[in-house]
């Protein structure tokens, strides 16, 4: 089942895939147990899935939101998240044109409209109402996200189905929203 593949990666992890153009979104999420201390526990339970995920979808195409600045600790693991996800790419077979980061300033202005600012004080604030904003646009496209891992999943997919079918995009699609622009990166 070819197509793409879209990762939020965290200890909890979000995914979201769409085998061609007309075909609905599948997706999901997996918490990686006790793995809080021990980083190449981590990174080895997280390799064993994503390599299974890989090998029962044969995705074409695999994206995940790049890794942004917290704490030292979380930082860590999430660059080394990000090189994992690139290197199980390799050994997959893909291209490095098939796969990468996209970050949440790419995004999240196509799936939650050009003009949303998150409008709460304080950082965890702002968090919780991006989470809420990426379930809702979910739920408006039918979709029924079971955390905002799976939310913003599903929002880097709608991202790279633009970018990758732009005659889907532009024939909307039932995975693409109202704020389609042809020319945004």
């Amino acid at each position: 089942m070819p197509g793409l593949l879209t990762l939020d990666i965290a200890s909890m992890t979000g995914w979201a895939h769409k085998a061609r153009p007309d075909a609905p979104p599948t997706y999901g999420s997996v918490q990686f147990e006790g793995t809080s201390k021990n980083m190449g526990r981590f990174l080895w339970y997280f390799r064993r899935w994503q390599m299974a995920i890989m090998a029962r979808l044969d995705p074409d195409q695999v994206w995940y939101e790049s890794p942004f600045v917290g704490n030292p600790a979380a930082v860590a693991k999430m660059y080394a998240l990000a090189g994992q996800v690139e290197l199980n790419c390799i050994d997959h077979g893909l291209s490095r044109d098939h796969y990468g980061s996209v970050t949440a300033n790419q995004w999240r202005p196509r799936f939650l409209g050009p003009n949303f600012v998150a409008k709460a004080k304080g950082r965890a604030a702002r968090r919780e109402e991006l989470k809420f904003a990426v379930i809702a646009q979910c739920e408006a496209f039918g979709w029924s996200p079971q955390d905002d891992n799976q939310g913003d999943a599903l929002g880097i997919l709608d991202y790279r189905v633009a970018k990758t079918w732009p005659t889907a995009a532009v024939a909307g699609a039932p995975l693409l929203g109202a704020w389609h622009d042809e020319n945004q990166n």
